[in-house]
């Protein structure tokens, strides 16, 4: 160990013979306690080595978590939900879509949202989008003129004001599959882009997609990659500020051939937004 590691300690437990590596900084410290026959292949360098590079990579994460925490402004807390959503009327308004007391979009996403609707109308083909919420994207996306565009909508209200808005395109392939998108998969054919920006409907999808999870998406990844077509692009609302974690990548890359990043910046979201407080989102695409 040389002197510039001195914030690795290595430990070795002389009664289960368990290797333990510790690395440490002014605000964290991190332990990793590694069974005797775990991490031996192909030498018992290769745990060691391992160990000590995921631990680093994990310090640095958390100091930089704390730097964005301290840029990021206070809001009130999210409501717990106590019912299913679809049982809830909407409030709308060009600020925001609110739902049973869940803020589910606001207009601040516009350069998120209009991100997302250029990758997937790269080519002009076939578009599937999963969640209308406030037209945002859908128009974004109707903007670069689509040979089909597909939308899935559960919400009665919200389907009631697509009806609305789809008016405004006259001659468009547009269609609406009323239903969550585990209703209505069987029925989807094959696209060229797919872009995913639904919300959880209750506490138990909230609680297992999106807090138990990489990305609330990640429930949808496989899906998603079942209806692209060779080449095709899918992204979604990533819930990552400007890295994406190595579980989120093997995820994407167990399932697309290429993933490309980048930094969507300048975001304006307002104080009392509980569910973004940061002023940059991460842009993902995913290719087929």
């Amino acid at each position: 160990m040389t002197e510039g590691d001195k914030t690795l300690l290595d430990i070795l437990d002389s009664t289960q013979r368990n290797r333990i590596w510790q690395v440490q900084d002014a605000g964290a410290r991190l332990t990793a306690e590694v069974e005797p026959n775990f991490l031996v292949r192909p030498d018992p360098g290769y745990g060691e080595w391992i160990t000590r590079r995921l631990l680093k990579e994990t310090l640095l994460d958390i100091s930089e978590a704390d730097r964005i925490g301290k840029t990021m402004h206070s809001s009130e807390r999210r409501r717990i939900m106590s019912e299913d959503l679809r049982n809830k009327s909407e409030r709308f308004d060009e600020k925001e879509l609110v739902i049973g007391q869940q803020q589910v979009m606001q207009a601040w996403e516009y350069p998120i949202m209009s991100a997302m609707a250029e990758a997937v109308t790269r080519i002009r083909g076939d578009v599937l989008e999963i969640g209308f919420g406030m037209g945002i994207s859908a128009s974004l996306i109707q903007q670069r003129n689509p040979r089909s565009h597909t939308i899935v909508e559960c919400h009665a209200d919200i389907q009631e004001r697509f009806k609305e808005w789809r008016s405004a395109y006259p001659g468009r392939k547009i269609h609406l599959l009323e239903g969550r998108w585990q209703d209505v998969n069987s029925s989807l054919d094959l696209f060229d882009g797919v872009l995913f920006d639904a919300y959880p409907l209750n506490a138990r999808e909230w609680s297992e997609h999106y807090v138990g999870s990489i990305t609330y998406a990640h429930h949808f990844f496989e899906t998603a990659a079942e209806h692209l077509r060779p080449g095709g692009v899918f992204t979604y609302y990533s819930n990552e500020v400007n890295s994406m974690s190595r579980a989120h990548q093997r995820a994407l890359l167990e399932l697309f051939g290429k993933v490309s990043i980048s930094n969507i910046k300048g975001l304006k979201p307002p104080p009392e937004c509980y569910y973004w407080q940061c002023t940059e989102i991460l842009m993902i695409e995913a290719v087929k």
